[in-house]
């Protein structure tokens, strides 16, 4: 036997439940707990937890649910999993448990914890509680199986994480009873205990804890009578069991309940500024400014277009601020920031309901443009902490299972060794994938390869130029075939690839992008005819942000600074609670994502139809045809920004105040793309010009590298803007295409590179 199990107490049971009197101290050793068995017509048997065992906890997960729990509250389920501490389960869907050591230093600090989670529960089982072991007889499913026996595992010490998590929550809450109040008036109370417990409830106080829930609702009634009370607890805190509110609140007793000043108690313990939040809070919610939404594409009034703040989500506004205070960073450059680490947490969480263009992924690319050294590094390293830290987790998980799998190979090994004829052969032990969530090539190998086995990743660099650069953008091909699978993933399409047997199919996968990108190059990326003509340009949503001027600290202004850098934090731990749920996959085996549509709230259909007719109004608007491919998908663009900000306040729909935050910013990307912009004139270009770049796009779509083709193939079948050109432009446009190294001369034919 692997694991030392010579510490652990035992007691018999018929069914799932201990017999014996005072079965807690009347414990057994395992070789007696088996004779008693027999002797007393037992089902089974299972461990008395707690210190007469030596300190074992047992982790009981009673469904789903409370994997989910877990995962969101505690600690990621599946590093606890690859633990491989001893653990097993009755063989129900979503139910096991595990079991752990607890140093004696810690007993006196700890007890039994049970959560409600949804319908299901997470239970810390110690003293006074016992759990059923294999191969006891289970009542409904046959009998109990081990998941990681005492022979294949040992029992692991207890994660620091999840031990300080379990001691918080066995910490008593010393609440006195009646708190004193604020003085509010009778008119207002009403709303003062609306408000309070709609912050209680989004911050989930007292939503698993049953004493704190029932101690909310006597507060609630005492305050507004039970009538009321019922209402506005079945709104914000919706009852588990049919009449849970009736039950409770019958006979209800004054005197023995909790006040408002209790309420307020409970949430000042959440944020001790509540008082003065409250009255925030609500000029937050009355910031929602219709423009208008004919003030949009007009490019005469876009320099009255200001950056959108006052309607970004607290959080954004608060790291807009903390970055800009701690290190002078430009406002534009934190809002592109905050926006693309956002979006690419949501893109995991949510699709979109367009209504125009139906399902649509929330995914979107982002662009920023700032000179060299201009704080791109670090702005990526402060407004990325949440996103790295949540890597870093999951890949010291992977390592972990690496660690297993080395482990697991090497047994097999030794094993296959041994076999005879006869022999039940075990299956190879698979290797895990390999986890990032950064695509590190954009090629169409690069991008199937990632996401054949993640299915939602994020292209991020804070060296766009390097990016850039490493496709070559003079080779047409590379260049077509890079901007047409971007826009595949953009738009959610199926991304293909046919290489002689292989032909991959990836449906259902997610990519969102974040480029930093030096001006003096950033022409090859935006001001493109290439990606124009294959649509990435329309999806690209960047800003054009001031030169970074790096500021001298004295000692004093470093202090405020790091007040400052903490403003950052909120939102980093926001950006970690949203990449911590759960994906939501398909139940084939291809990795295919099966998110949830966000749709809209009843009172934003009428604004969206209108803004939806204005930019079909606007595409074709005289004056505005260099973006046309842009302004075709700025509904789009809206749609996905509103998803990301609802997702990132933690909502189920569109709200008014994330649709017209949408629409601020779609405004302010379009000042920026015109101001930015330069696209060439075809109309007054040279034809020679105009043909340069139809042949540079036509090649790279019509050939492979390596095609030998001639001039005449050109004059015969090229584009209609070469084939009108004077012979001696034709051989110069050839000439310009073999020095940009689109075509390679070898004295005979022209070889496309």
């Amino acid at each position: 036997m692997k694991a030392d199990l010579s510490k652990w107490r035992y007691t018999p049971v018929k069914g799932k439940a201990p017999f014996q009197d005072k079965w807690q101290k009347n414990v057994f050793e395992y070789d007696a707990v088996q004779q008693a068995m027999r002797r007393l017509d037992a089902t089974g048997y299972g461990i008395v937890l707690g210190e007469v065992s030596g300190g074992v906890v047992a982790i009981d997960f009673d469904g789903p649910a409370a994997i989910d729990y877990f995962t969101k509250n505690i600690m990621d389920f599946d590093i606890l999993i690859i633990l491989n501490s001893v653990s097993w389960t009755s063989n129900k869907p979503g139910r096991l448990q595990v079991a752990f050591n607890v140093d004696k230093e810690h007993w006196d600090k700890l007890k039994t914890k049970k959560i409600t989670c949804d319908e299901d529960y997470l239970e810390f089982r110690w003293n006074a509680c016992q759990s059923v072991l294999p191969p006891s007889m289970h009542p409904d499913t046959g009998k109990y199986e081990w998941l990681v026996s005492p022979d294949d595992g040992i029992v692991k010490q207890l994660p620091a994480v999840v031990l300080e998590w379990w001691k918080e929550q066995c910490v008593e809450r010393e609440v006195p009873l009646n708190t004193p109040a604020p003085m509010i008036s009778d008119d207002a109370k009403v709303d003062e205990v609306i408000t309070i417990i709609e912050f209680l409830s989004k911050h989930n106080v007292g939503r698993n804890n049953y004493d704190l829930w029932r101690d909310i609702t006597y507060a609630v009634a005492y305050e507004v009578g039970v009538a009321d009370a019922k209402a506005i607890m079945t709104m914000y805190y919706p009852p588990k069991k049919t009449n849970e509110y009736n039950k409770l609140l019958r006979g209800f007793d004054r005197k023995l309940a909790q006040h408002i000043g209790s309420l307020m108690h409970y949430a000042q313990q959440i944020d001790p500024k509540f008082a003065v939040s409250i009255v925030a809070a609500e000029v937050e919610e009355k910031v929602v400014v219709d423009k208008g939404h004919d003030v949009l594409w007009d490019v005469s009034g876009l320099d009255k277009i200001q950056m959108p703040f006052d309607n970004l989500p607290k959080e954004m506004r608060d790291a807009i601020d903390g970055v800009q205070k701690a290190d002078n960073i430009p406002r534009e450059m934190s809002l592109i920031s905050v926006l693309a680490f956002a979006n690419f947490a949501a893109q995991r969480l949510w699709d979109c309901d367009s209504v125009r263009f139906g399902r649509i992924p929330c995914s979107d690319f982002f662009v920023l443009l700032q000179e060299r050294s201009g704080g791109k590094t670090t702005i990526y390293k402060k407004l990325g902490r949440g996103v790295q830290k949540w890597v870093d987790e999951r890949k010291l998980f992977y390592a972990k299972a690496e660690e297993q799998y080395a482990f697991e190979i090497q047994d097999y090994k030794n094993k296959k060794k041994k076999w005879k004829i006869g022999d039940v052969i075990p299956s190879r032990p698979e290797r895990p994938a390999h986890f990032d969530p950064w695509v590190e090539s954009a090629t169409l190998n690069g991008l199937i390869n990632h996401l054949t086995n993640v299915p939602v990743a994020g292209l991020f660099t804070d060296e766009g130029a390097t990016f850039i650069n490493s496709y070559d953008n003079r080779n047409a091909q590379s260049g077509v075939s890079l901007a047409a699978n971007l826009s595949k993933a953009w738009g959610g399409s199926t991304l293909k690839r046919d290489t002689g047997l292989d032909k991959t199919r990836l449906d259902n996968r997610r990519l969102n992008m974040f480029l930093m990108v030096q001006k003096d190059i950033s022409a090859k990326l935006i001001d493109n005819r290439m990606y124009e003509q294959q649509g990435l340009d329309s999806r690209l949503l960047f800003v054009d942000c001031p030169r970074w001027e790096k500021l001298e600290l004295t000692q004093a202004e470093e202090l405020s600074s790091s007040k400052h850098n903490k403003l950052v934090d909120a939102f980093n731990n926001r950006l970690y609670d949203m990449l911590n749920v759960r994906l939501s996959t398909s139940i084939n085996d291809n990795c295919e994502l099966d998110l949830p549509l966000m749709g809209w709230e009843d009172d934003v259909n009428d604004d969206r139809r209108e803004w939806n007719n204005s930019c079909i109004k606007r595409e074709s608007q005289k004056g505005l045809e260099a973006h046309y491919g842009w302004l075709s998908k700025a509904f789009e663009h809206t749609v996905r920004l509103a998803v990301t900000l609802a997702a990132f306040k933690g909502l189920k729909k569109i709200d008014k105040a994330c649709f017209y935050c949408a629409i601020e910013l779609v405004e302010f990307f379009f000042q920026q793309r015109v101001k930015f912009v330069a696209p060439l004139d075809y109309d007054d270009a040279a034809p020679s010009v105009v043909a340069e770049e139809d042949m540079k796009v036509w090649i790279g779509g019509k050939f492979k590298s390596g095609d030998k083709v001639t001039r005449s193939m050109f004059a015969n079948s090229g584009k209609a803007s070469y084939r009108k050109l004077h012979k001696k432009d034709k051989r110069m446009v050839v000439s310009t295409l073999l020095e940009m190294g689109v075509l390679e001369d070898d004295g005979t034919k022209l070889t496309v590179k």
